[in-house]
């Protein structure tokens, strides 16, 4: 049965945000009565991982970013004007297809049970979350404890709990990554969240603050058990492996890395993704602080798909180092020119 009772979170929340693999965190915040040490056990947890850091990763503290903030030049700032993003989709079409697609597989107790989850939601936007959620293969305990945590809330704290990014405008903070060495772990913690809204409520959940860097911090945590930071001497990974990882098969999406050096066909495969609400991560070549990784989210304009020379289409992009959202046009995509690395984009990652 789809809709089954669970006693555990997947292991996969504990590798991205620092959480156990069973109840006992959540049980933790909303009943003190749990035992002394389970409690001790989980604040154990909480800095088991950062005390394992080998030297090699050095932690990128906030003073690290000083001087960043000149480095990108958004659409908004180079043609003076301030851009505003709704967000894309909550259901994009991929999503809303996947969802039709498990429908139709489902038995008649999994449909009635979603049905009833679905009736029991206090609005449209709701009951949107909910289909968004069980496409990114929550089940069980899962589904009827989100259900619980947004019913009645209003839209824009849905919006603003159920990603991890923050994208409204040119510059607004999300997600940052917590390790000078941590672009892909961090990148793929932002693609799930724009994929799984009980992912990103979890993690949002369990960190005070996920645009503040703090080594000690659950979001620090899962950020170095990607990089295999727990008795292991990996110093990087691949965003393909770390979104492959974190995502794959709850999302029913598989990533593959294209080549992007004088490749302006990855332009076309950018515009095919985002245009159904998938998110695709870039890595650029950066001359000044070496290889850089950005999360495009989405984009605003008409459909990038249309080959439409004198369209204005801007790229909705999160940038894990510092957190910030930045607005680009084709040509700074494409060029790179505001980055600084001489080829543009260096590779893809997205769906095959």
């Amino acid at each position: 049965m789809l809709i089954k009772p669970t006693v555990s979170f997947r292991a996969e929340y504990a590798t991205a945000a620092g959480l156990p693999t069973d109840r006992t965190r959540t049980e933790t915040a909303a009943a003190p009565t749990v035992p002394a040490t389970a409690a001790r056990a989980v604040a154990d947890q909480a800095v088991l991982v950062p005390s394992k850091i080998p030297d090699l990763l050095r932690f990128e503290s906030t003073a690290d970013h000083v001087g960043r903030a000149s480095q990108f030049k958004s659409v908004a700032t180079s043609v003076g004007r301030a851009l505003q993003f709704a967000g894309p989709p909550i259901l994009g079409q991929f999503q809303a297809e996947r969802y039709d697609a498990m429908r139709a597989v489902m038995s008649d107790v999994d449909l009635f049970q979603i049905d009833l989850l679905l009736g029991n939601a206090g609005s449209d936007t709701e009951r949107a979350y909910l289909k968004k959620a069980l496409v990114a293969g929550n089940t069980g305990y899962d589904l009827d404890w989100f259900a619980e945590q947004i019913r009645g809330k209003d839209p824009s704290w849905l919006r603003a709990n159920l990603r991890l990014v923050n994208d409204s405008k040119e510059g607004s903070k999300g997600l940052t990554q917590q390790w000078a060495n941590g672009g892909a772990p961090a990148a793929a913690q932002v693609i799930r969240g724009e994929l799984d809204p009980v992912f990103a409520l979890r993690v949002r959940q369990g960190n005070a603050d996920v645009t503040a860097i703090d080594p000690t911090s659950n979001l620090a945590v899962g950020q170095a058990q990607m990089l295999g930071a727990a008795g292991s001497t990996y110093s990087t990974m691949s965003p393909r492996d770390a979104i492959n990882i974190l995502g794959y098969p709850g999302t029913g999406l598989v990533y593959t890395t294209r080549n992007g050096y004088r490749n302006t066909a990855v332009i076309d495969v950018i515009n095919r993704d985002i245009a159904v609400g998938v998110p695709v991560a870039i890595r650029l070549d950066d001359q000044d602080v070496g290889d850089h990784v950005l999360v495009i989210t989405g984009y605003i304009g008409p459909d990038p798909r249309i080959r439409d020379p004198y369209a204005k289409v801007t790229y909705v992009a999160h940038d894990p180092r510092d957190g910030r959202t930045v607005f680009l046009d084709r040509h700074q995509l494409a060029l790179d020119t505001q980055f600084g690395a001489p080829n543009g984009i260096s590779e893809l990652y997205a769906r095959p």
